[in-house]
C-alpha cells in the first residue's frame, strides 16, 4: 500500500513540473516574440490616442449639425457658435473656470464673449486660434485650414511644433484671411461681402436658453426693457445715463431683481433706488 502511494505522488509532481514547464515555453515564446517583432511607434501613438479619445469622450460636451441648415448654439460664457453644415463642436465640463477650449471639425462661426482673464482658443488638428472678445470664422478640412477674422483680433498658431512651411505665428487684424494648404501659408483682405460672419446674421444680443436669459454685449437700455417686462416691474432710467454701457451675462428665472439691479447699476457705476415698487436707475454721485 504504501508502495502504491508513492508511485502514485511521484505521478503527480512529473505532471505539476510538466505544466509549469509548458507555462514557462509559453511565456518566454511570447517574450521573444515581442523583442524580435515589436509593435511599431506608430501603432503605439495610435492607441495612445484612442485611449485618450475613449477616456475624454464621456467627459466632454459634443454639439454636432447633423441638419442642411447652419446651427446654432451657446456655450457656458455667453459666446455664440454657428456651426456649418456636418460641423461638430466640442468642450470640456469645466469650461469657462479656469480657461476657455474648443476643439473644431469643418466649419464654424464665433461670436467670442469678451473676458481678457480667459483667452478663447478654438484648436483644429493643424491650428490653434486665440482670441479674447472678438467675431472670426473657421474652417477646418484635411490637411487645410482657413482662418477669417471679421472684429477684434486673433493669434494663429500650429499645434504641431514643427508644421511644413509655417515661419512664424500670425496675428489677424479685422478683415485678414489666413489661409494653409500643402505647406503654403497666405494672409489676404477679405472683401466687405465675403468679411460678414453668419453668426451677425443671426445672432441676437439676448438668447434664451435653458430658461434663462442670456445677454451678449447687450445695449443696457435693452436689458432694462426687458427685465422690466421679466420681473412685470417698473424700471426707471434716463436714456443718457444708459448711452455707451452694455450688459453680458446670464440671469436665470429665479434671480433676484434687486441684487441684478444692483450688480449690473455697480458694473456701470450707476446707482438704485426702489420706491412704491418701482425702480430708479440714475449716475452714481
Amino acid at each position: 500500500m504504501r508502495d502504491a502511494i508513492e508511485r502514485k505522488l511521484k505521478a503527480q509532481r512529473r505532471l505539476q513540473g510538466f505544466r509549469w514547464l509548458a507555462a514557462a515555453s509559453v511565456l518566454l515564446l511570447a517574450l521573444a516574440g515581442w523583442l524580435l517583432f515589436p509593435v511599431p511607434p506608430s501603432q503605439k501613438v495610435t492607441l495612445a490616442a484612442v485611449n485618450k479619445t475613449i477616456q475624454q469622450s464621456p467627459a466632454w460636451k459634443t454639439i454636432s449639425n447633423t441638419t442642411s441648415k447652419p446651427l446654432q448654439c451657446l456655450l457656458p460664457d455667453g459666446s455664440v457658435v454657428q456651426l456649418a453644415r456636418n460641423a461638430v463642436v466640442q468642450y470640456p465640463p469645466d469650461f469657462g473656470r479656469q480657461q476657455r477650449l474648443v476643439h473644431l471639425q469643418g466649419q464654424a462661426d464665433f461670436d467670442v464673449a469678451h473676458n481678457k482673464a480667459k483667452p478663447f482658443t478654438v484648436q483644429t488638428k493643424l491650428f490653434a486660434t486665440t482670441a479674447l472678445g472678438t467675431a472670426f470664422r473657421v474652417i477646418e478640412n484635411g490637411s487645410a485650414c482657413s482662418v477669417q477674422l471679421f472684429r477684434g483680433k486673433v493669434l494663429v498658431k500650429p499645434v504641431m511644433p514643427a508644421l511644413k512651411g509655417w515661419t512664424k505665428d500670425i496675428v489677424l487684424l479685422p478683415g485678414q484671411h489666413m489661409r494653409y494648404r500643402n505647406g503654403t501659408v497666405t494672409v489676404s483682405e477679405a472683401t466687405a461681402t465675403r468679411a460678414q460672419p453668419l453668426a451677425n446674421r443671426h445672432t441676437s444680443k439676448v438668447i434664451e436658453h435653458s430658461g434663462s436669459l442670456v445677454f451678449n454685449n447687450a445695449p443696457l437700455q435693452e436689458v432694462m426693457t426687458i427685465l422690466a417686462k421679466q420681473y412685470d416691474t417698473p424700471i426707471l432710467y434716463e436714456r443718457r445715463s444708459m448711452q455707451g454701457k452694455y450688459f453680458s451675462g446670464e440671469v436665470r428665472s429665479n434671480d433676484s431683481l434687486p441684487a441684478l439691479l444692483k450688480i449690473i447699476a455697480n458694473m456701470n457705476a450707476l446707482q438704485v433706488s426702489n420706491k412704491d415698487g418701482k425702480y430708479f436707475i440714475t449716475e452714481a454721485h
